[in-house]
């Protein structure tokens, strides 16, 4: 079948040539032959993979400020959004981004024939953006054949399927543009694959496959610069995430214990490295795997159980994918020599964002904005801390704040973090107005809060 597809690629891309120059002649039978084969290809996968394929509509709420004196029934607004998933099992489980399910208060699963269920949220990995949900169905669902992305090579053709704009079961077609994309400021855990098939908001969470009909990744954003640059979450990865939400809940990571950083061309000449391949580490955490098997600050460590570490994502996914436990071999570089550590891995820890009430009486908590959530919320990274939640009938209320504002100054002084906002508070009489500077909804705008009084140390 790949021979027939190459051969009739290699046709049509010579048929194309003389089009602009001289009159074509028709195509020969054995040309149309080909390419008959390689039309077929596409229609025959997107005909045998769409019934997996689900859209998802995302429903919650927020509570809408008064304005005037006047405010909505109840006080709530609706808050829609969309999605796609894959589903991964016939029991009826359902492969998504976690950023497609986020906040939501229900989930509406829409199958390709149009039946509809109510989603339940099985597991969530933020680490990797990726959710399972599943729905109750009385008969078993048709589920997606799931490849190796390991085998992916650049240029090969791709299939993405999803329901961008909410348009359902929309299938478009490019090639393979780039594998191991990291760095890119999604998430924590990045190895994306690159596609110029065309991905658009609504697409997230549904499959990119290849001419076997078999899913090669997750779809998962496409670069805001220019629509024809998407990637997805490799389906290896995915589906080592995927198994332990199932079975778990949860995923249970490697960890070392390590602050690491990239190697800059001067840095490895402070260091006296031949080149910049490897991750610096920055610090060690007291108590920590790190610190037992003898890893020390300034140590560069180029490989993994014997696998190279040529950038700081790669030793990332190792250890996360290495189960607590096990003895790992490291080969650092210290002091310009190479020597081998060995260090038992204990298990990451569950991400857990610290959250202050820096205000008691007026109502508010604040919470750290990650790197992240910096990009969910479309903010630069180290400006501004969340309001993560406003107590009902409090003063914050009151004045309009919701949960998901962003402050980004406080009194004309910029915000950058969680001891930065609580000085800026202790500093002001009780009782005082504070003039801050809010993001919402990627738009800014001042706002009076109105005898704020912090909370007595």
């Amino acid at each position: 079948m790949s021979r027939r597809l190459s051969a009739a690629l290699a046709i049509f891309c010579v048929l194309l040539w003389p089009l602009g120059a001289v009159e074509a002649e028709p195509p020969s039978s054995a040309v149309l032959k080909h390419l008959d084969a390689l039309q077929d290809a596409f229609a025959n996968i997107a005909e045998q993979t769409k019934p997996a394929v689900v859209s998802l509509k995302i429903k919650g709420s927020f509570r809408h400020p008064r304005l005037e004196g006047r405010e909505p029934p109840g006080g709530v607004i609706p808050r829609r959004s969309g999605g796609s998933g894959l589903i991964v099992d016939p029991r009826g489980y359902i492969l998504t981004n976690h950023h497609v399910i986020e906040g939501a208060g229900k989930i509406e699963v829409i199958l390709w024939d149009n039946r509809r269920f109510e989603g339940e949220v099985i597991g969530r990995d933020p680490r990797a953006d990726l959710a399972v949900i599943r729905v109750k169905s009385d008969e078993p669902l048709p589920v997606a054949k799931l490849g190796n992305s390991d085998k992916v090579r650049i240029g090969e053709w791709a299939i993405a399927i999803g329901s961008p704009f909410g348009l359902d079961q929309t299938v478009t077609v490019g090639v393979i543009s780039g594998t191991g994309r990291s760095e890119m400021g999604l998430a924590q855990y990045e190895n994306y694959i690159q596609t110029d098939a065309a991905i658009n908001p609504g697409n997230s969470g549904g499959p990119l496959l290849n001419l076997r009909g078999e899913v090669i990744g997750i779809n998962t954003a496409v670069f805001s610069q220019g629509g024809s640059i998407g990637l997805a979450i490799p389906i290896t990865m995915a589906r080592r995430v995927m198994k332990q939400l199932i079975e778990k809940g949860r995923v249970v990571r490697g960890y070392i214990g390590v602050f690491i950083q990239p190697i800059t061309q001067e840095i490895a000449e402070q260091f006296g490295l031949k080149g910049t391949e490897g991750a610096l580490v920055s610090d060690v955490m007291p108590d920590t795997p790190a610190s037992k098997g003898g890893i020390q600050r300034g140590d560069v460590i180029v490989k993994f159980e014997g696998r190279a570490v040529e950038r700081v994502s790669q030793l990332q996914r190792y250890a996360a994918d290495t189960t607590p436990g096990a003895v790992v071999a490291l080969t650092l570089i210290r002091d310009k020599q190479e020597r081998v550590v060995k260090v038992t891995l204990g298990e990451l820890p569950e991400a857990s964002p610290e959250i202050r009430e820096v205000s008691l009486q007026y109502g508010i908590a604040v919470e750290e904005l990650t790197r992240e959530m910096a990009r969910r919320y479309d903010v630069k990274p180290g400006v501004g801390v969340l309001i993560a939640k406003v107590e009902d009938g409090s003063p914050a209320e009151r004045d309009g704040l919701e949960k998901g504002d962003i402050v980004l100054e406080a009194n004309r002084t910029p915000v950058t973090s969680l001891n930065q906002f609580e000085r800026i508070l202790q500093q002001l009489v009780a009782g005082e107005d504070v003039l801050v500077l809010l993001s919402r909804d990627k738009h800014s705008r001042f706002q009076i809060l109105h005898g704020l009084k912090t909370k007595p140390k």
